[in-house]
C-alpha cells in the first residue's frame, strides 16, 4: 500500500470503482518486512548497498495495471484495487 502524492491527478469520481490519470510512480528502498510489520533494517545486497525499489501503476476503473518497470511481483500484471484492511481509512 502507498500513499498517494498530493496534486496533478484527474479524480473521475467514482468511489466504488476509481480511475486517476496519469499513472503513479513510486521510487523507495527495500525495507525488511516481518508478519507484515516493518523491522526498521533496509534489505542490502551483497556490497552492504540498499535496494532501490519501484511501483508504477495505472487505476482504472478500479483495476490496478502495473507497468514492466516495476520491481516487484506484479510486474506486468493487472489486479483488482483492493479493499482498505479493517482499522485502515483513506482519511
Amino acid at each position: 500500500m502507498h500513499v498517494l502524492p498530493d496534486g496533478g491527478w484527474k479524480f473521475d469520481g467514482n468511489l466504488e470503482c476509481p480511475t486517476f490519470d496519469p499513472s503513479f510512480k513510486h521510487e523507495f528502498t527495500r525495507c525488511e518486512y516481518v508478519n507484515g510489520k516493518w523491522t526498521g533494517e533496509w534489505i542490502r545486497d551483497a556490497q552492504g548497498k540498499t535496494i532501490p525499489a519501484t511501483c508504477h501503476y495505472n487505476l482504472i476503473a478500479g483495476q490496478l495495471h502495473f507497468h514492466v518497470d516495476c520491481t516487484h511481483a506484479l510486474k506486468n500484471k493487472v489486479v483488482p484495487l483492493p479493499k482498505l484492511p479493517e482499522g485502515l481509512t483513506d482519511e
